[in-house]
């Protein structure tokens, strides 16, 4: 269930309690505790504007940013109303119980339900600062996640359960007729092509048999690694996979090889 300060469209009543001595308190930045499908920022601006902004860090909408705006206004010493756009209309208002203490802020729901936050110094976001232009993560994402697809369908289907040991080998369609395991244009797609690279690198080869797609015999491999990372001069996070099924992983600096396990110092992106 979302937070009820953010899914009332009209009139949210905040009641600022007695750990703010001002109204100016509440100014700034304010970066929510706990979520973990986005990084969630609420920004109180001098003069009564106010907005909110989610950084998506799941697998579909991987930083991707969306936000609401609205206003505030102060109705006495205690008390805000909180106007946010663009959300459905539900009756009534929300009356929030706001406590801001140094830098930690808390408002507490009718139901009891306290929602943390800590003033921002700085970065509020652990994706900005590297981020690419114009949701090509998001679709940077969506390609890994379409690559361990083929994978498996490749070793179920294909290749007596072994994977393929290159992405060619994965566009490369079964003899008897029909598409590849994985779009041919893929990783081809000129937004994607001008910014990222993708590798494939496969683990020992095995005594596999010749897979339906022709590769040749004692080629499949029982484990491999994604890796898709900036080119050079180009903004963007390092992204990288191990295993059919298994998460996406995220970092700021390159991700080494890691063919099993979680690589170190990444972050898995959620589903």
């Amino acid at each position: 269930m979302k937070p009820m300060l953010y899914s009332s469209a009209v009139g949210v009543v905040l009641l600022l309690s007695a750990c703010a001595t001002s109204h100016t308190a509440v100014l700034g930045v304010w970066l929510e505790s706990g979520r973990a499908s986005s990084v969630r920022t609420i920004e109180f601006f001098e003069g009564g504007a106010l907005r909110m902004v989610d950084e998506h860090l799941t697998e579909e909408a991987f930083g991707e940013v969306s936000q609401e705006t609205g206003t505030y206004e102060w109705v006495d010493e205690a008390r805000m109303t909180v106007d946010l756009d663009g959300l459905a209309s539900v009756a009534g208002a929300t009356l929030m119980t706001v406590s801001i203490a140094a830098d930690d802020l808390t408002l507490t729901q009718p139901d009891g339900t306290a929602l943390s936050f800590q003033r921002a110094h700085g970065e509020t976001s652990p994706l900005a600062a590297r981020r690419a232009p114009g949701g090509i993560e998001a679709r940077i994402v969506r390609a890994l996640t379409a690559i361990n697809s083929g994978q498996g369908v490749f070793a179920a289907a294909c290749s007596s359960g072994f994977y393929a040991p290159s992405l060619a080998v994965l566009e490369r369609p079964p003899r008897s007729g029909g598409p590849g395991f994985i779009p041919s244009n893929l990783i081809r797609d000129s937004d994607v092509e001008q910014r990222y690279r993708f590798m494939l690198t496969a683990g020992s080869p095995v005594r596999s048999p010749m897979s339906c797609n022709m590769a040749a015999a004692g080629t499949g491999v029982e484990m491999y690694f994604v890796a898709a990372f900036p080119r050079a001069g180009q903004p963007g996070h390092y992204f990288g996979t191990n295993h059919h099924g298994g998460p996406i992983y995220w970092s700021d600096v390159e991700i080494p090889v890691t063919l099993e396990g979680a690589p170190p110092d990444a972050n898995p992106i959620l589903r």
